[in-house]
C-alpha cells in the first residue's frame, strides 16, 4: 500500500506532459484508492462481527436465569454465583452462555430441593388408655353422709307426714333421727306429738320427759307432757306443768293462765269429791241454831 502511494506522484509527475498520461494517472490513483478502501474494509469487517453484541433474547435469558439462580441458592452458592459474575467474560459465544445457564439452574434447583425438603416426622407412640369400670362416668361420687344430716333428713321427711296425718310413719322417721342423734329434744317431742295422736299417752310422757331432761326449759314437750297427764287423769302432775309454764313465760300468756285455772278447778272439785266421800256428817251446835 505504501509503495503504490508513493508511486503516484512520480505517475502525475510524468502525465504533465500528455493529457493521455493524466487520464492513466488519474485511473491509477483511482485504482488504488479503491485498493485501499478495500483492505480497510475487509479489516474492520472482522473486528465487527467479533464485537457484535448476542442477541436480545438470549441476553434476557442469561439475567433470568442468573437472578433464579441467586434467589434460590444456599449464601455459598450466592457468594460462587456473585464470583461468576464478576469474571464474566465481555462476550461468551451462544453454545457457552447455554451450558453456563443450564448449569445455573440445576445448581438453583439442587439448592431449592435440599432446602425444602421435609423433615421425617418422628414415630408415633401409641397411647394406653386404662379401661374405666365405672357405670356412668358422669356420675360423680356422693359424699358420706353423717348421722346428723341422716337424722336431719329423717326429721324433715317426719314433718311432712305429720302436716298430712300419716302419725305412723312420721313416727317411724322420728324414730330414725333418734337413733342416729339421740340428744336432741326437738326428736322426742316430735315423736311425742305422734304418740299422743294415736292415743298413747304413756309413751308421750316418756318421750317428753325424755326431751325435758335434755332441755329443761322446753316449753312445748312440757305442755304436750301436761295434756297427757290430764288425758290420763294425773291432773296435779298437769297442773304443776302448766304453773311451770305460766312461770317461764311470766304470766303473760292468757292462754296459758286460763287453762291452769281450769285445771286447778277440776282438780279442787275432784278433791272436794273425795273429802265429802270420807267426811261424817254431824247436827250443827245449839249455839248456832239458836242464832238463827
Amino acid at each position: 500500500m505504501s509503495e503504490a502511494a508513493a508511486s503516484a506522484p512520480s505517475a502525475l509527475n510524468l502525465s504533465l506532459t500528455s493529457p493521455r498520461s493524466v487520464v492513466v494517472g488519474l485511473l491509477s490513483v483511482a485504482a488504488v484508492a479503491t485498493g485501499v478502501w478495500i483492505l480497510a474494509g475487509g479489516l474492520q469487517q472482522p473486528l465487527q462481527q467479533r464485537k457484535k453484541p448476542l442477541p436480545v433474547q438470549q441476553s434476557e435469558q442469561l439475567k433470568s436465569d442468573e437472578k433464579k439462580g441467586a434467589s434460590a441458592a444456599t449464601p455459598g452458592s450466592s457468594a460462587a454465583a456473585s464470583k461468576k459474575k464478576k469474571k464474566k467474560p465481555a462476550a461468551v459465544p451462544e453454545k457457552e452462555t447455554t451450558a453456563i445457564s443450564m448449569e445455573s439452574m440445576e445448581e438453583a434447583a439442587a439448592s431449592a430441593s435440599a432446602e425444602q425438603a421435609p423433615i421425617p416426622a418422628a414415630p408415633a407412640v401409641p397411647i394406653v388408655q386404662a379401661n374405666v369400670t365405672a357405670t356412668n362416668a358422669s356420675e360423680e361420687p356422693k359424699a358420706v353422709e353423717t348421722p346428723a344430716q341422716i337424722a336431719q333428713v329423717a326429721k324433715t321427711t317426719g314433718n311432712k307426714l305429720f302436716s298430712e296425718k300419716r302419725y305412723a310413719e312420721a313416727l317411724a322417721q322420728y324414730t330414725l333421727a333418734i337413733s342416729h342423734v339421740n340428744n336432741n329434744a326437738v326428736f322426742y317431742a316430735n315423736r311425742a306429738a305422734c304418740h299422743a295422736n294415736l292415743g298413747d299417752h304413756l309413751a308421750t310422757i316418756a318421750d317428753c320427759d325424755k326431751a325435758i331432761e335434755i332441755d329443761p326449759r322446753y316449753i312445748k314437750a312440757i305442755y304436750r307432757r301436761a295434756q297427757a297427764y290430764t288425758a290420763t287423769g294425773q291432773l296435779k302432775n298437769a297442773l304443776n306443768d302448766y304453773t311451770a309454764i305460766c312461770m317461764l313465760e311470766e304470766f303473760q300468756k292468757e292462754s296459758s293462765v286460763a287453762i291452769t285455772d281450769k285445771v286447778l278447778k277440776e282438780l279442787g272439785e275432784e278433791r272436794a269429791k273425795e273429802v265429802l266421800k270420807t267426811k261424817v256428817l254431824k247436827l250443827p251446835s245449839q249455839t248456832f241454831v239458836k242464832g238463827a
